[in-house]
């Protein structure tokens, strides 16, 4: 008879029990979370946090951070509820806040969180795929909003996008530098961003902050001289391409760079010097070679205009004086117009100034297989 009392006590003990933790909702979100039915169980931690008791416990937000942090995983986890990495990061922060015994359990999360927003980031930027990536590292900085890490590696993945998006670029760009990481990268990318938008004043801006924390750096004069030069600064841009030759003296792109913007400028006495300088360097380099026969090119060109607009009064009496003049400045960008078209076969613009030449030196033949060369391209 005890024994039947027993078993009828213990089954309305196990009824009772079952029926207690039905109406407590934050056992009912613990349990939904254990059998993976997360919509019911935000519904049930949703009433426990409206409970007066219950809110005023650390173990209800801890289990809502849990609960949320579940669903920022899970493929359709947004489609679930709006935006649950938020919602975790702030249960975490409430219970950290609270100051009780689960403020370590909350911690211990949200290195975990980062730990493997960081890993699916990087799981996905070894995948090639930079927008996945950029979004598991972006959330991994918000887990940690004052870790550069994983903000650094956002801003690296999002500028690898097939399509960036300059305003989230420029976003952990600015974020970054508010955590003084000051990486060359960053200025670099805020400094293409604005020339992109032809906002020149803004770009100057930048690369000024820019030299200022890294006065040396040639990434970033660079972009400073390419800067200057697209908003007609030249007399700025050859300043600090004066700086890259000597931070970088056997560098031939500097030197036909320089001689290019002294040429526009009108130190052409300048000019050759540095076109030459760039062939010492290196013999076969293309540009080198093509600038220096421009550049006698282009002084010819200037006399031949000069025979043009002669009247025949002129012409008879120092026309023929001033074509020589026009032939010595064709004769020495010839062979430098030569081993260019023999680098590149295809350079439409070497190619009738050589014809050009050709005619004028008086060497028809020669015109003639150059205009056969131009009729195939």
């Amino acid at each position: 008879m005890n024994n039947k009392k027993l078993l009828v006590f213990a089954l309305l003990f196990s009824v009772a029990t079952s029926l207690f933790a039905q109406k407590d909702p934050y056992k009912r979100a613990k349990n939904h979370l254990k059998e993976r039915q997360y919509v019911e169980a935000v519904v049930a931690i949703d009433e426990a946090i409206s409970d007066e008791k219950l809110k005023e416990k650390d173990d209800t937000w801890l289990m809502r951070g849990y609960i949320y942090d579940s669903l920022s995983f899970i493929p359709n986890g947004d489609s679930l509820v709006s935006d649950p990495l938020t919602t975790a990061l702030q249960s975490y922060n409430k219970v950290i806040g609270m100051k009780k015994g689960s403020a370590s359990d909350a911690n211990k999360q949200l290195d975990i969180m980062y730990a493997k927003f960081m890993n699916k980031g990087v799981a996905a930027y070894q995948a090639s795929d930079m927008s996945t990536a950029t979004r598991f590292f972006e959330r991994s900085a918000l887990v940690k909003p004052s870790d550069t890490v994983a903000l650094s590696y956002a801003l690296t993945t999002a500028g690898a996008a097939d399509k960036i998006d300059s305003k989230k670029v420029e976003g952990f760009c600015d974020r970054l530098i508010a955590l003084n990481y000051t990486q060359p990268m960053v200025y670099l990318w805020k400094i293409r961003l604005a020339s992109d938008e032809e906002n020149f004043e803004k770009a100057i801006k930048v690369v000024a902050d820019a030299r200022k924390v890294h006065p040396t750096n040639k990434d970033i004069l660079l972009s400073s001289i390419n800067v200057f030069a697209r908003a007609n600064k030249l007399p700025e841009a050859i300043k600090d391409l004066e700086e890259a030759v000597k931070l970088d003296p056997t560098n031939p792109i500097l030197y036909v760079n320089l001689g290019l913007l002294y040429e526009q400028t009108g130190s052409t006495d300048k000019a050759l010097p540095n076109y030459s300088k760039a062939l010492e360097l290196q013999p076969n380099n293309y540009d080198a070679i093509y600038s220096v026969g421009a550049f006698h090119y282009n002084q010819g060109v200037k006399v031949k205009k000069i025979v043009d607009g002669m009247t025949l009064q002129e012409y008879e009496k120092k026309g023929k004086e001033v074509e020589e003049q026009t032939k010595v400045h064709f004769k020495a960008a010839l062979p430098y117009f030569e081993k260019a078209a023999n680098l590149k076969k295809d350079d439409m613009q070497v190619l009738g100034g050589l014809k050009s030449m050709y005619m004028i030196l008086g060497e028809p033949d020669k015109a003639a297989k150059i205009q056969e060369l131009l009729d195939k391209l």
